[in-house]
């Protein structure tokens, strides 16, 4: 498949070769993998025959997005169909390729059956439409990045995607001497980096260190991410509030006053919770130094100034060896 620079690249290789396939199951000419799929029959299937695509990242929606919907599906009903395959395990019923969203949103409305397209796909074609459906610009954010390699990774060795980004996770602790017991067989590894080399130029260690870093995100930040409410860089910012009430808060501020990344670290050091000051009168200081040297209305407002420079006064004359007499 060759080495690609931007995971753009992989899907557009992986959809050319999809087009292809589609166009000689279904016998339609087509430019695009859209062209392509449009070209399929809508048949009515049941709701019931449905399976989540095995690669469908965890948290992908959020409760607000799927209430959004609904209120949606309740006017208009679902109109766009999904794109289901034939399950490869499971005889007689369906994987999702494209259409989670409207899935879920029609099981919770209790439909019996639901519009949709059937390819005939393997695991290679297969992956190219749900990889279509995760990207929604040319270029991928980090999160759809991640996401992508992660299910490329696991539909070519055929494990589940925790069990792909555990194995990466440990095997490069292993190769930075930090795990010393073998936790990644050889033979594993060796074909993990092969495949994981041939879709992506990024360095293994920022892929582990800034990359798998998402899948610990708090599942309403990584949702809102994924459904391109809010930009990566501003959803970090907001991830450091580790009381859930409060960051969901400031969450839904962010999105809603489309806040900057300075903006929302204002509204972090607002609401977390001070330092106890300690007994220890040198710790003291220090810490009472740095409050004062950051806090901007302390030096702003004149009369706060004219106090603190009268105790600044006051407290030099007390270290003072030979003090003056009062």
């Amino acid at each position: 498949m060759g080495k690609f620079s931007n995971i753009a690249s992989l899907v557009k290789e992986q959809e050319t070769a999809a087009v292809a396939a589609i166009e000689q199951n279904g016998k339609v000419t087509a430019k695009t993998l859209d062209e392509a799929i449009a070209g399929v029959p809508i048949l009515e299937i049941p709701v019931s025959k449905l399976h989540r695509c095995r690669w469908q990242p965890a948290g992908r929606h959020s409760e607000s997005e799927l209430e959004t919907f609904g209120q949606s599906v309740d006017l208009i009903g679902i109109t766009d169909p999904i794109v289901v395959r034939p399950h490869p395990e499971i005889s007689g019923e369906y994987e999702i390729l494209n259409g989670d969203k409207r899935w879920i949103v029609a099981q919770r409305k209790k439909f019996s059956v639901i519009l949709a397209r059937i390819v005939e796909a393997n695991d290679e074609v297969a992956h190219a439409i749900f990889a279509a459906g995760l990207m929604h610009s040319t270029k991928p954010t980090e999160l759809q990045e991640t996401d992508i390699v992660l299910s490329h990774l696991s539909m070519r060795l055929n494990l589940s995607i925790d069990h792909v980004a555990s194995l990466i996770h440990r095997g490069y602790e292993e190769s930075q001497g930090k795990l010393t017991n073998n936790v990644v067989s050889g033979l594993i590894w060796s074909q993990l980096m092969a495949e994981y080399n041939s879709v992506t130029n990024l360095a293994l260690g920022t892929f582990c260190k800034h990359r798998l870093s998402w899948l610990r995100m708090p599942p309403e930040i990584l949702a809102a991410v994924r459904e391109g409410k809010i930009l990566p860089n501003n959803a970090k910012a907001v991830a450091r509030l580790k009381d859930e009430s409060q960051r969901q808060m400031l969450l839904q501020r962010a999105i809603a006053e489309n806040l900057s990344v300075r903006e929302i670290g204002d509204c972090v050091k607002a609401v977390k919770p001070k330092k106890p000051v300690e007994n220890n009168p040198v710790a003291r200081i220090k810490q009472i130094y740095q409050r004062v040297r950051s806090s901007q209305t302390a030096w702003q407002d004149a009369r706060k100034r004219q106090k603190l420079e009268k105790l600044l006064g006051q407290i030099e004359d007390l270290i003072e060896d030979n003090p003056p007499l009062s």
